[in-house]
Order: structure tokens, then sequence, then C-alpha cells
């Protein structure tokens, strides 16, 4: 989000634009287009759908994400009297994107969020990923290990009313199965035919 760099700057809105582009480009072959999009991601790409959907809820009509470092962006400004910042919270969600986070279409979004229960890729513990202070949050108000923080994110969002399907599949490490591909195209094609 303070990324500066013209090819870098808000990569959130650029995705955008290159979502309207094709948008058009099938709307003028006349092949209809849902206004809401899908968004699915692992690893990297699922932590970027999980920030992403904050920042544009509205734009959603289901996200799956997995293999995410069981850290997932919280809904709230502070926790044990810290102040979050983007991407672990809120706290300073208006000045980094110009506008008040719409928590009730986000709280909207039918999500599908699982982990392999022996996934220990934990990108926290790396300064591509986080910085010290924000390490420093993350591993002593969530959790120090992958799995400690994916049980503790799930019990904070339920704490917040925010209602995901949680998935953990046993024997699977920082990988996708075929199990889990097949849940996450059941899912959105349940999503798809949902008015």
């Amino acid at each position: 989000m303070l990324q500066k760099t013209p090819g870098l700057k808000r990569l959130d809105l650029q995705l955008l634009e290159m979502i309207d582009d094709a948008r058009n480009i099938l709307t003028a072959m006349n092949i209809q287009v849902d206004p809401k999009i899908l968004m699915n991601g692992f690893s990297a790409s699922g932590s970027f759908t999980n920030r992403f959907s904050f920042l544009h809820p509205e734009k959603i009509k289901a996200l799956a994400i997995g293999g995410f470092n069981g850290e997932l962006m919280l809904s709230q400004n502070e926790l044990n009297g810290i102040k979050l910042d983007y991407p672990i919270g809120t706290n300073d969600f208006r000045k980094l994107s110009g506008k008040k986070l719409d928590i009730n279409a986000y709280k909207s979004i039918p999500q599908l969020i699982y982990m392999g229960k022996l996934d220990e890729n934990d990108a926290v513990q790396y300064d591509d990923a986080y910085d010290n202070k924000e390490r420093d949050i993350i591993n002593n108000n969530i959790g120090s290990k992958v799995q400690e923080r994916y049980l503790q994110c799930q019990k904070i969002y339920l704490e917040h009313n925010i209602h995901p399907i949680f998935k953990t599949y046993e024997n699977v490490g920082h990988c996708t199965t075929q199990d889990m591909n097949l849940a996450v195209i059941k899912f959105f094609f349940a999503q798809m035919h949902e008015k």
C-alpha cells in the first residue's frame, strides 16, 4: 500500500482496472459478465486476496484462500491495547485507502478459508512479508507459529461476527491437493448460483 513505484503502486487498483478492461471486452462480444468477481489465492496470493477483500468488498461475490501463513487481516483497530495497522488490522485503513472500511459488505462475502494441518510455511518471520514491528505484534499477540495463528484468527473472526467456512486438511503441508481444489470449485459453483 505504501509502494510509490509506478508499476507497483496500488496493485489493488491496477487489478480493478484489468477486470474492468476484461469485462468491457467480453461485453462487446455479447458475453454476459457478473458485476462481482470470484477471487482465489494460495500462499502470498491468498494474503493478497484477503487484504483485497477488505479494500474492495463490494466487488467480490466470493473468495477462497489457503496457505496464507495462518495470518488473516483482522477487522479491528487494536488487539490487547496495541494498534493494528494495515496489513494486520484496520487502524490506519482510511489513511491508506482513502475510504472507510465497509465492514457490512466485507462480512457479507462468502469465504472459504483453508489450511493444511502440516503447513508451517511462515512468511511472517521474513522481511519480504512483514517488518520487525509487525512481526512482533503478530508473534506476541496472535501467535508465533502458523497453526497457532490460524486457530487464533478463526477465533477472532467468529468473535467479530465474520463467518467464513474454515477447513483444515489433515496430513497436508504447504501445497494444494485435489481435495482442496475440488472444494474450491464446488464452493465457487454454489456461489455462482446464489442470487
